[in-house]
C-alpha cells in the first residue's frame, strides 16, 4: 500500500509544523528572514527559488548566489 500523503489545507496548518518552525528559525539567525519578507506578494518564483535553495545561509536565484 502506498504512504498517504497529506496536503496542508491552509497556511496556518503549515505553519504548526516543526519543520516551518525549525526553518523559520534558521532563517531569523541568519539574518535571511527580513530579506525574504521582501518578496513576500512581488514575485512567487523568484521566493519559492530562494527557499528551494537555502541551506545553511546561502542560496542561488538564477545567476546571483548569496
Amino acid at each position: 500500500m502506498a504512504p498517504v500523503r497529506h496536503e496542508p489545507s491552509s497556511v496556518k496548518e503549515i505553519e504548526q509544523t516543526a519543520e516551518y518552525q525549525n526553518s523559520l528559525a534558521l532563517l531569523q539567525e541568519s539574518r535571511f528572514l527580513p530579506f525574504l519578507q521582501k518578496f513576500d506578494g512581488f514575485d512567487m518564483v523568484v521566493a519559492l527559488e530562494f527557499a528551494k535553495t537555502f541551506e545553511g545561509g546561502q542560496a542561488k536565484v538564477g545567476s546571483l548566489e548569496f
